[in-house]
């Protein structure tokens, strides 16, 4: 099984996106920030964009700069934080065959809850976010069950 990490970071209405590496497959297209965690290294490690030691650590510094954090975790859930408040995302189970586009899912559920339900950054709470969060982790949970990015999207009905 293939572990990733990706995170949503947003500030008031702009999201932290990136372009895939030129040498990568699909090089130069825009994407969520994640990746595949470098060998030897978890998923915490992979977190530390902040340079902090602690996932908790990185969580508190990303949150005191920006509106609010979405991390996926692969098979150990995601987590959402704003302000000083973090909820734990707990994982769906699945028989994971492949993990390609599963973190795109995941925030593309996350996210088109949240609007679709009236709510911005700025205006969801930990209750509504983790709503939010266990469907966007049962349906990236459920695209790890079939090979490739596009067959694997569960139908939402």
């Amino acid at each position: 099984m293939t572990e990733v990490v990706a995170a949503l970071i947003w500030d008031n209405d702009r999201f932290m996106i990136c372009k895939r590496p030129p040498e990568k497959k699909r090089g130069l297209l825009w994407e969520f920030v994640g990746g595949k965690p470098e060998t030897g290294e978890s998923l915490e490690e992979a977190l530390m964009l902040t340079g902090e030691r602690t996932e908790r650590e990185a969580v508190s510094v990303l949150t005191s700069k920006v509106s609010a954090v979405l991390v996926t975790k692969g098979a150990e859930g995601a987590l959402w934080a704003k302000g000083d408040r973090v909820v734990f995302l707990p994982p769906t189970k699945a028989c994971t065959v492949d993990t390609t586009g599963a973190g795109d899912i995941f925030f593309g559920v996350f996210l088109s809850a949240m609007l679709s339900g009236g709510y911005t950054p700025q205006s969801l709470d930990g209750e509504k976010a983790e709503v939010f969060g266990k469907k966007a982790c049962y349906f990236a949970a459920k695209s790890t069950e079939k090979h490739g990015a596009i067959p694997s999207i569960p139908n939402f009905s």
